[in-house]
C-alpha cells in the first residue's frame, strides 16, 4: 500500500511575517504602513505588530523622520 505525505499547513503568522519582509525587500523606496498592509492584505494593526517585531530583531528599519519602513 502506498502512503502519501500529508503536508501540514504552514504557520499563518510565519507566512504573514515573511510576506511583510518580502514586500519590503521588493520595494525600491521606503513604504508607509498603509501600503505594506494593503500589499500583504492584512489589517494595519496586525501589520504594525509584525513590523515592530521585525524592527526589534533588526530585520526592518523605520525612518525616524518619515515613519516609513524598509
Amino acid at each position: 500500500m502506498a502512503t502519501t505525505k500529508i503536508e501540514k499547513p504552514a504557520n499563518q503568522s510565519v507566512t504573514k511575517i515573511l510576506q511583510v519582509m518580502a514586500i519590503l525587500a521588493d520595494s525600491k523606496t521606503l513604504m508607509r504602513l498603509q501600503d505594506v498592509a494593503v500589499g500583504v492584505n492584512m489589517p494595519q494593526a496586525t501589520c504594525l505588530r509584525y513590523l515592530n517585531a521585525l524592527i526589534k530583531e533588526g530585520y526592518v528599519f523605520q525612518d525616524y523622520d518619515s515613519g516609513r519602513y524598509s
